[in-house]
């Protein structure tokens, strides 16, 4: 599965196509770090609702979400920063493997 950024990258587009998505991962990360600033560490920890997950949650699965779909499919040799992170993080998208 390959994310609608990384689609039809050849390897003469592949530097430039790592530094764009770089970018862009690091300016939605910048954005939500700013939509969370005033929130504490125990603001994040909460569940608000029983249908929704924990901030720190969303946090996380983001970053799992880009390394899996995104990472991976541009490198083939790359390896996952931890494995468990799949089970932890994926909540429903079944192609990509087991849930919690």
């Amino acid at each position: 599965m390959l994310s609608p950024l990384a689609h039809d990258v050849n390897a003469t587009d592949a530097p430039l196509a790592r530094a764009a998505l770089r970018a862009h991962y690091k300016a939605v990360r910048s954005h939500t770090e700013a939509l969370i600033a005033s929130l504490s560490a125990e603001d994040l920890c909460i569940q608000a609702a029983p249908q929704t997950s924990p901030g720190k949650w969303h946090l996380a699965h983001t970053t799992w979400f880009f390394e899996t779909v995104v990472l991976r499919a541009l490198d083939p040799d790359y390896v996952v920063v931890d494995a468990h992170y799949g089970t932890l993080f994926n909540s429903y998208y079944h192609s990509l493997g087991p849930r919690h």
